[in-house]
């Protein structure tokens, strides 16, 4: 497989006439969650601060051409875990990338263990509208069988989700099936 240059990547995205979305990742993660496939770096504060600090800063810079251009409609924050990120952080990214508050599509996601009221005003302040409550099971067992951090209760969930729609956000959670070889009791789980 032949590798392909930042240089060739960004000659091919300022060629495209295409609308597209823009996907960054925020690879940290507090735990390595079973069932996930893109298993991220477990979370380390030099590696981190340097990411932010340093290479999403560099990659932003280098792409500047293609991101203050009229193609980009959309922004995606995934994981990893976006919300590890405090709201001074996140100022400090989003301040970098262009024409970033006026883009109209702007989705977080959010570990439902590390979220803050602070950081959901950021996202506010930013015009984002959709927020991911990642919550993969309200069964509490099942998640951490997944080696998934849980919240202290299910009304952590509620709370962000009402916090999150009082300042205009849309609210998305994501479910997971858990196939743990009982069928029955799976799909009563999911339906739960």
């Amino acid at each position: 497989m032949k590798e392909i240059s930042k240089e060739e990547i960004l000659t091919a995205w300022s060629n495209t006439e295409l609308k597209t979305g823009v996907y960054i990742h925020s690879p940290f993660c507090k735990e390595q969650c079973t069932y996930c496939t893109f298993k991220g770096t477990l979370f380390e504060k030099n590696a981190f601060q340097r990411y932010y600090s340093e290479y999403l800063p560099n990659q932003i810079k280098f792409y500047e051409p293609v991101l203050s251009s009229d193609i980009i409609y959309s922004y995606f924050w995934g994981g990893g875990t976006p919300t590890l990120m405090s709201a001074e952080i996140m100022r400090n990214i989003f301040d970098l990338i262009p024409n970033f508050k006026e883009c109209k599509r702007k989705l977080m996601e959010f570990h439902m263990c590390d979220w803050t009221k602070g950081q959901l005003d950021v996202l506010k302040e930013y015009n984002f509208n959709t927020v991911i409550a990642c919550v993969q099971s309200f069964d509490r067992d099942i998640v951490k069988q997944q080696k998934r951090r849980v919240p202290k209760n299910d009304e952590v969930h509620f709370e962000f989700i009402r916090y999150a729609n009082s300042l205009g956000l849309y609210t998305m959670s994501d479910i997971i099936f858990f196939d743990t070889g009982d069928i029955d009791k799976d799909l009563d789980r999911l339906k739960e």
